[in-house]
């Protein structure tokens, strides 16, 4: 299904700001902070990395943001029930890809309930099929999906769409024709209500998926705040190993400025706490 009936075609415009320093960002009702992260699914296989060894670490970072919406990747419905217990003033959208329910990973999206409603709210598979549950796209290896969520802010009745996503890891194709699926189903919004699209993309900012992003409007966060530094996203779970590509991104289309971007190394001990960096990104609504 498509976003809500009766949204006008979305402009192109979109106001960025040069990065500034992440503190002070959300003073003021224009201030929202968007987090998205991999975390790494419950693999017992990972050893040390295993999640049970740095689940902690993970959640005392997420609580910290503090942040307005939330974003995760590759969590199982196990992790999701940690997360919803560490996060008692969020809700939690999304569901697992396998079955449209349990099974599977999640690409589950989190809000702060003092701050926005749900009005509406869905998941589509990122194939061909994309209302078909469990369904695989293209050349793509394993079913893939994109959690989406219309929120109104309390107070103002501004209201904005924001989605998390896991493209494939293996399909060129899957990936070109899963951001064009996503920028023609989030096309309908008004000019002034942003959307936000963040996640594990599994492309490089040279891809033609990543390109095709681009001509339709959306701006990388990451590329407006003045491609700070560390650039890579994908690090394996060892500090010493080199740094991989960029491949977590927030794209953003609509009236929404970026202030500041920031890719953190939370630890575990002498370990990474997931083998991606989650990606913070402050936006001036």
């Amino acid at each position: 299904m498509n976003l809500p009936h009766g949204l006008q075609r979305m402009g192109l415009v979109l106001a960025t700001a040069l990065a500034v320093s992440l503190s002070g960002c959300r003073e003021g009702t224009d201030a929202l902070r968007v987090v998205t992260w991999n975390l790494r699914f419950d693999n017992p296989g990972d050893g040390p990395d295993a999640w049970p060894n740095r689940r902690d670490e993970v959640m005392a970072w997420i609580r910290a943001e503090d942040a307005d919406l939330l974003a995760f990747q590759e969590a199982l419905v196990s992790q999701v029930r940690e997360l919803e217990e560490t996060l008692p003033g969020y809700v939690r959208l999304g569901v697992g890809r396998d079955d449209g329910s349990e099974a599977g990973e999640f690409s589950p999206l989190f809000y702060r309930t003092d701050r926005f409603d749900i009005v509406e709210q869905g998941t589509w598979w990122l194939s061909e099929r994309p209302d078909s549950v469990g369904s695989v796209g293209w050349d793509a290896a394993l079913p893939r999906i994109a959690t989406w969520a219309r929120l109104r802010e309390r107070g103002s009745g501004r209201s904005l769409v924001f989605v998390s996503t896991h493209f494939d890891h293996v399909g060129a194709l899957a990936r070109f024709e899963s951001a064009r699926l996503l920028s023609g189903r989030l096309s309908g919004a008004p000019s002034d209500e942003p959307v936000i699209l963040a996640g594990d993309f599994n492309f490089a900012d040279t891809s033609d998926a990543w390109q095709a992003l681009s001509r339709a409007g959306w701006t990388d966060a990451y590329v407006a705040a003045g491609r700070p530094a560390p650039r890579g996203t994908f690090t394996g779970f060892d500090p010493g190993t080199p740094e991989g590509e960029r491949i977590d991104y927030v794209f953003v289309r609509g009236d929404a400025a970026v202030r500041a971007y920031r890719a953190d190394s939370p630890m575990q001990g002498e370990r990474r706490a997931s083998d991606h960096r989650p990606v913070t990104v402050d936006l001036a609504w």
